[in-house]
């Protein structure tokens, strides 16, 4: 794939992307480890996460994959 069909394939993604709130329960012993690249809401032991994504499977995998690299 060339820089043009790169470039394409990119805008096209970010005209299809939309906001996403994945509700997870809140590890036990969680902290955060730096920064917080997602808008973070936590109440009564639920996380809710706002990300930007294609599908919501998508943004859970993201969700997911982030508190994993918070451990």
């Amino acid at each position: 794939m060339n820089s043009f069909e790169q470039a394409k394939a990119l805008i096209n993604r970010s005209k299809e992307i939309e906001e996403f709130v994945v509700s997870v329960n809140l590890p036990e012993g969680f902290k955060f480890n730096g920064r917080v690249p997602y808008d973070v809401e936590i109440s009564e032991g639920v996380m809710d996460v706002t990300v930007y994504a294609l599908s919501y499977d998508e943004a859970s995998e993201i969700v997911n994959e982030w508190l994993e690299g918070c451990k």
